[in-house]
């Protein structure tokens, strides 16, 4: 019976923000695809660090969040239209959805209308409506 493969750490790349490879139980730790240390993965990656698959994943998702901006009439609707939108919702004067393309984790692109105004976002799939109307809001103001 296969086991899955579990991992608790991972050696990151903060330039690339990116998992180079998640790591073996062993002394040291070795990488699961190459089977190399730290120190040979830092000959390609000099700023390769081994931490904690769950802090790889916090600061992937933190560095590709991004704050709400506003945009066109058109460029909402061209990405409402460019692939199934992901937690479509629909008030009298607003709407937000999320794309189903994912930068990291959970990290999507979001979009929104408040009247005749149009937003963009990029922050987690699961924030819900009311808090992305409300941030859009915000940044109204």
């Amino acid at each position: 019976m296969n086991t899955p493969m579990t991992a608790t750490h991972v050696f990151y790349s903060a330039k690339t923000n990116s998992v180079i490879d998640t790591c073996r139980d062993t002394t040291p730790p070795r990488s699961h695809i190459q089977n190399e240390t730290l120190e040979e993965i830092r000959a390609r990656y000099p700023d390769a660090e081994y931490i904690k698959f769950d802090d790889a994943i916090k600061i992937s998702n933190d560095k590709n969040r991004l704050p709400v901006r506003e945009i066109t009439e058109k460029d909402f609707w061209e990405m409402l239209e460019v692939l199934p939108p992901e937690g479509w919702k629909q008030e009298t004067n607003c709407e937000s959805f999320k794309l189903c393309e994912y930068w990291s984790g959970t990290i999507t692109d979001i979009y929104a209308r408040i009247g005749k105004r149009y937003f963009t976002l990029r922050d987690s799939a699961r924030t819900p409506h009311a808090e992305i109307i409300r941030r859009c809001q915000e940044f109204i103001k």
